[in-house]
């Protein structure tokens, strides 16, 4: 059966800094504790040094992701003010099972550290989480009929759960023309220490042969071997974590993606050949059907 989860926030405030994958710049976030009481949510906001751009907090959801294409970026309604890349913090937010919090930036990029959540979730670790213990967020339970979602021969299956001895029970696949993505399959069975020494660590990656083509278009400024996996045509510039990191990676932006929902989901994930254009769309029908319905 499952359970339920106390809210939670961390104990004070943190200040990341690092580099912007996409955009090369310098940029830091501030990671701020919202009260307990109030009911659970994780915003975000734009600062400026203007007094002439006051941004309100916004609440992060589904609906409030606006671009997929190659990380997740959250704005407002009208789109003045938007922070992207913000799935590696999810999943480590997800992790601490954090439901309290305010996400604040000054430039449109979080930074992505060493290209994984890893760092993130550290951090939060050594910082200290508070919780409410007479107060707890009921989680998102796949009931009954599966959920599909499906583009061609891309596709997320989230059924009932099989066992809940665990939080969600992952099979992920991918087929891409490259050594280390060619008929690949992990199973990952997710809770918070699992997740923080399977999956978590895995980095970003992005193939050598696109660095030139993406920076033209202005993506992927930042990115460096310190940052990313950097694949050749059959093997990469540098080592892996994990034989199967690539792969890893992507059930990493999935559990990312999937808590913009804002609270755990329990059930069974089978996913082929996945992106964030996918996980959001799950994202977003079960945020319908189960947050508000």
């Amino acid at each position: 059966m499952y359970k339920l989860y106390p809210k939670k926030t961390i104990s004070r405030q943190i200040y990341i800094e690092g580099i912007g994958i996409h955009s090369g710049e310098k940029c830091t976030v501030k990671l701020t504790p919202r009260s307990l009481l109030d009911p659970a949510g994780i915003y975000f906001k734009k600062l400026s040094f203007s007094y002439l751009n006051y941004y309100p907090n916004k609440l992060i959801t589904p609906e409030s992701i606006y671009n997929t294409d190659g990380c997740i970026t959250v704005s407002d309604e009208i789109n003045r003010h938007s922070i992207r890349t913000i799935e590696h913090l999810m999943a480590a937010l997800r992790a601490h099972n954090i439901s309290n919090l305010l996400i604040e930036n000054l430039t449109e990029e979080i930074p992505i550290l060493d290209g994984s959540a890893i760092d993130y979730y550290n951090v939060i670790k050594e910082t200290g989480v508070i919780e409410n213990k007479i107060d707890y967020i009921e989680p998102i339970v796949i009931k009954k009929k599966e959920v599909i979602i499906a583009d061609n021969n891309q596709f997320i299956i989230a059924a009932p759960s099989s066992d809940f001895n665990y939080e969600m029970n992952i099979v992920y696949s991918v087929n891409a023309a490259h050594l280390l993505l060619e008929n690949k399959t992990i199973e990952f069975k997710y809770s918070t220490e699992t997740a923080a020494a399977e999956i978590l660590p895995a980095r970003t990656f992005g193939y050598l042969k696109d660095i030139d083509k993406l920076k033209a278009s202005n993506k992927a400024l930042g990115a460096s071997e310190k940052n990313a996996v950097i694949l050749t045509d059959n093997a990469t510039l540098n080592p892996l974590r994990f034989p199967d990191e690539l792969v890893r990676h992507k059930i990493l932006d999935f559990i990312g993606d999937l808590y913009t929902i804002g609270r755990p989901v329990i059930g069974d994930f089978t996913i082929n050949s996945g992106n964030h254009k996918l996980h959001i769309a799950l994202a977003k029908k079960l945020y319908k059907d189960y947050v508000i319905k």
